[in-house]
């Protein structure tokens, strides 16, 4: 019996498949997404999908896993997460709100306990998650966040929450370096701004001092002496105004706005500075699913969202960097893939993969980390010179025919890790 629902790929004769095997009427829609987008993982049985096939309807919901590059006038330095996570329902007396996020080849971690799940992106000064109830932005943005400060111990964060308790851990994880703020009041907002305005001052400071003395800058990350920082903002709506004052504005409400349009108008500020020290990161999050509820001062901030069918021309590409699950096996390295390009990445992530036995010493990381990364490169080799299916021998039937759909999707290669790993230890063990 399959137990998870694997690289399906959302085309005519496949979604006939889809509706045969589940009994689904042909009214039922299942979105037909371009270029290959696929469900990795999804980490739903089909036992569990035959028992309730309103979760099936979700799967499939026009909303889910896009990740975007968006906007031609902000290109690289603005992204989007959407995530969807389903209504909460009962698995054998278990409550679950399970994101159903990211599936887009990544190795998705989670399941119906809501185990992390993550991705990393580097030198992106915007981050955006959206997505309703459920969906797993507070969960992707502690991860995020916190993936950054282990990453990057010279980096202070400032917290906004207004609702909630996720980030509380975080704070107290990190009490040197992160400031929580939970906005109740006027008060609260105006201690946003000051801090905004502090760590402008800080960054400006830093480069009229680098331009009195002509420093000519070729790579910023080399300046161990620049300010660091990342802000998140938690239902940035609530922080970020949506309106301006006008003459129906009640008199109560004009100070918080206009605290509230500073607040969008020094974000702005802050990362036009981003380009010139990489010093400063944001990170929204939000129930709405399109950016343009989100006023960061732009004067267009209604994006071009790609936001339910990608064009060619504007087809969806790996964003930055995607961290790869990550282990003890691999002694806290992982690789990531950026523009085809194998890299690595220092990442303190989990795998839930592995049983205790694999993760143990006895492994020699540094022989495993060389045979995969041996193997990815000959995988893309063969991808780039089209050779014979039998030069891809670690890759399942579905995986190889993934490599098909175009040289500008890299992000399939991230589905061969899990197979790798296991068929390297066999070779390691000589099995």
């Amino acid at each position: 019996m399959i137990k998870h629902i694997e690289n399906i790929y959302l085309k005519k004769k496949r979604t006939k498949q889809i509706k045969e095997y589940f009994g689904l009427s042909d009214s039922f829609k299942i979105k037909n997404f371009k270029h290959g987008y696929y469900l990795k993982n999804a980490l739903i049985s089909v036992e569990d999908l035959e028992k309730n096939k309103e979760i099936l309807s979700d799967i499939f919901s026009s909303e889910i896993f896009l990740i975007k590059r968006i906007s031609k006038k902000f290109r690289s330095d603005f992204i989007a997460i959407y995530t969807k996570g389903y209504k909460k329902r009962k698995y054998e007396g278990e409550v679950s709100t399970t994101p159903l996020s990211s599936m887009i080849g990544y190795d998705f971690q989670g399941d119906l306990n809501n185990l992390p799940f993550s991705h990393s992106f580097i030198n992106k000064p915007i981050i955006y998650i959206g997505g309703g109830i459920g969906a797993g932005k507070s969960n992707q943005g502690n991860i995020i966040l916190k993936s950054f400060l282990l990453q990057n111990e010279d980096y202070k964060a400032i917290i906004i929450d207004p609702k909630s308790m996720d980030f509380i851990k975080i704070s107290k994880e990190f009490s040197n370096r992160a400031k929580i703020i939970k906005p109740k009041n006027i008060l609260d907002f105006k201690k946003i701004l000051t801090e905004l305005i502090n760590i402008e001052n800080e960054i400006l400071n830093f480069q009229n001092q680098l331009n009195k003395k002509k420093i000519i800058v070729s790579n910023w990350n080399k300046l161990s002496d620049r300010p660091k920082y990342v802000m998140l903002m938690d239902e940035a709506s609530e922080i970020i105004p949506r309106v301006s004052i006008n003459k129906n504005t009640p008199d109560d409400e004009k100070e918080l706005i206009t605290v509230q349009n500073e607040i969008a108008k020094i974000l702005k500020r802050m990362i036009k500075l981003y380009r010139y020290t990489s010093s400063f990161f944001l990170l929204l999050l939000n129930q709405d699913t399109k950016v343009d509820s989100i006023n960061i001062g732009w004067e267009n901030i209604k994006t071009k969202i790609l936001y339910n069918q990608p064009t060619t021309q504007q087809s969806i590409q790996l964003v930055g960097s995607s961290i790869l699950k990550d282990n003890t096996l691999f002694n806290g390295r992982g690789y990531y893939i950026s523009e085809g390009i194998i890299k690595k990445f220092q990442a303190p992530f989990y795998d839930t993969e592995f049983k205790e036995e694999e993760r143990t010493p006895k492994y020699n990381s540094q022989k495993i980390d060389k045979v995969i990364k041996k193997k990815l490169k000959d995988f893309h080799k063969g991808f780039l010179s089209q050779k014979s299916k039998e030069k891809f021998k670690f890759v399942s039937k579905s995986e190889y025919e993934i490599r098909q759909l175009g040289k500008n999707h890299y992000h399939y290669y991230l589905s061969l890790l899990p197979e790798l790993r296991k068929e390297v230890i066999r070779e390691i063990n000589g099995k």
